[in-house]
């Protein structure tokens, strides 16, 4: 536009788009590649932009989610949280899947798709290699020593870019949260059997104490 504006504008003869002189269609040319050039530059800083600033909104999500997640005690409220991060910024629906709801699924297939994520943690479904004829994406939810389930999405296309990303970091984060919440039930639970066991001596010495002295005196 700009290069015929200036030759129906400014060029002899004016108002025309006809040239004169030779020189022109060579000045217009490199005016074309360098109007190119620099279209596509501000195109691919404007998309830059617009990836800097969703990262960054993913980022605050993440961190509001880690954020709560440090308040929950227990892997239902753990769910909860995670349950009302996707639900307040995924638009697809979702469902997560655990030991118990497995066998209610009706659809054989989706269970097969599951089971198959969680043995081989691997995200399979529209998209992917494996069972991407399903219409869902399933998001394995494990460690390496514990299962705790899998995300499912439903979607009859492969999930943008974009979203399966913030997904991915959503079910990481929800995996390492997990586990740790895991140690630490563990950890109190060996530490109370500790203290059980500590107390069983403790009383098996009182009263070993308490028998030994009257029956000393009778012997």
């Amino acid at each position: 536009i700009l290069v015929f504006s200036f030759n129906f504008f400014l060029t002899d003869p004016r108002y025309t788009f006809m040239m004169d002189d030779l020189n022109y269609y060579i000045s217009f040319v490199v005016f074309l590649i360098i109007s190119l050039i620099c279209g596509s530059l501000v195109i691919k800083i404007q998309r830059k932009a617009k990836e800097a600033k969703e990262s960054q909104g993913r980022i605050e999500i993440l961190y509001e989610f880690s954020r709560k997640t440090l308040n929950c005690h227990s892997e239902k409220e753990l769910f909860e949280a995670m349950d009302d991060c996707l639900k307040a910024n995924l638009s697809q629906s979702f469902f997560v899947c655990r030991e118990t709801t497995k066998e209610k699924l009706a659809n054989q297939d989706d269970a097969e798709a599951i089971e198959y994520a969680l043995n081989q943690n691997e995200i399979v479904g529209k998209g992917q290699n494996t069972y991407s004829s399903l219409p869902l994406t399933v998001f394995p939810l494990r460690s390496k020593a514990n299962k705790f389930g899998a995300l499912v999405i439903q979607c009859d296309n492969p999930l943008p870019a974009p979203t399966f990303d913030f997904v991915k970091s959503i079910t990481n984060e929800m995996v390492v949260v997990l586990e740790r919440e895991k140690i630490t039930f563990e950890r109190e639970r060996s530490e109370e059997a500790r203290e059980k066991e500590k107390f069983k001596s403790t009383l098996l010495r009182s009263l070993s104490h308490d028998l030994k002295t009257p029956l000393t005196s009778i012997q």
